[in-house]
């Protein structure tokens, strides 16, 4: 594995397996607050320009589409920030 970026949300990187073939993978742990979250998706854009190989994005995104998603948050932030993806 070689790191590519990182930040205080993310780390890239690009990762070899077995059959040397090489693939990039992100791992994410998206920020609570909103103006965080639209760094997040910066970012992550940011990384996806340019991209040639297979890119896994895994991780919590600290967000949902529903209420019906979560239970007992009061953190809900719903389709407001999701289209900021």
């Amino acid at each position: 594995m070689e790191v590519i970026r990182h930040s205080c949300q993310l780390v890239h990187m690009r990762v070899r397996w077995r059959d040397n073939q090489a693939w990039f993978l992100t791992m994410v742990y998206g920020a609570l607050k909103v103006v965080g979250m639209q760094t997040l998706w910066d970012d992550l854009f940011y990384i996806s320009n340019g991209l040639t190989r297979k890119w896994d994005v895994i991780g919590d995104f600290n967000s949902t589409l529903s209420t019906t998603e979560s239970i007992g948050s009061c953190n809900f932030h719903g389709h407001h920030v999701m289209h900021l993806f």
